[in-house]
């Protein structure tokens, strides 16, 4: 069987590209949509990221309440897909096929 996990690093490549050059900024209030469909799912790089630069936000400092309800359910999604996607990979590198 041919190992292809791949894909999953191309992905969190450009993820990381992504919230690199996507700057959150902190005097905007952000909705829900922003959580929903771009900031949710670049929690996770954005938070990497944060760790080594200041100026970088996983979670916008001002946003509504609808915008924090999102950002959580994205996130907790966004966890459980990257736990899958990792298990789905260590499953390909130490099975026997």
């Amino acid at each position: 069987m041919k190992k292809n996990y791949g894909c999953i690093i191309g992905v969190w490549i450009i993820l990381f590209a992504v919230a690199y050059f996507y700057d959150i900024k902190p005097d905007y209030e952000y909705g829900w949509a922003w959580a929903l469909f771009w900031q949710g799912p670049l929690a996770i790089p954005s938070w990497i990221l944060s760790l080594f630069d200041s100026s970088k936000y996983c979670m916008a400092p001002l946003h509504t309440s609808g915008y924090a309800f999102w950002w959580w359910v994205t996130l907790i999604l966004n966890i459980f897909v990257q736990i899958s996607n990792l298990l789905a990979v260590l499953k390909q590198i130490f099975s026997n096929d």
